[in-house]
């Protein structure tokens, strides 16, 4: 991952390289743009100029899944995207309950209530 996210930028910054104390804000602008690529794709269309930059760097950085070496790199950039994603909604759904819990003192109902309103898509 580390390799794809140094393609995706140009950085002469030492706060934002690796091990810098911005790094975390390269990281969180890779993971946005790896987490929206199939929604752009799909409305924007597979040429438009962030999709096509995004799968030249996966290229440039022959990124693999691991145990699907034979994956393209767009499926794999899929894959990744899925991955954050799952992560996200998993964070989100933790950081409702755990908002709910302190504020009502975790009663079951609430808690109940927040995960089923987490599942729940805009």
């Amino acid at each position: 991952m580390e390799r794809l996210v140094d393609a995706m930028f140009e950085i002469n910054i030492p706060e934002f390289l690796k091990g810098g104390t911005l790094r975390s804000v390269v990281d969180i602008c890779a993971a946005s743009l790896i987490l929206h690529y199939p929604k752009v794709c799909r409305d924007c269309g597979p040429t438009n100029q962030i999709a096509s930059k995004l799968e030249d760097c996966a290229e440039k950085a022959k990124i693999v899944y691991a145990g699907k070496p034979l994956l393209s790199h767009i499926d794999v950039l899929k894959l990744y995207s899925a991955e954050i994603k799952k992560q996200f909604d998993e964070d989100v759904k933790k950081s409702e309950m755990g908002d709910v819990a302190e504020g009502e003192n975790g009663s079951i109902e609430l808690l109940q209530i927040a995960e089923i309103s987490s599942d729940v898509k805009e």
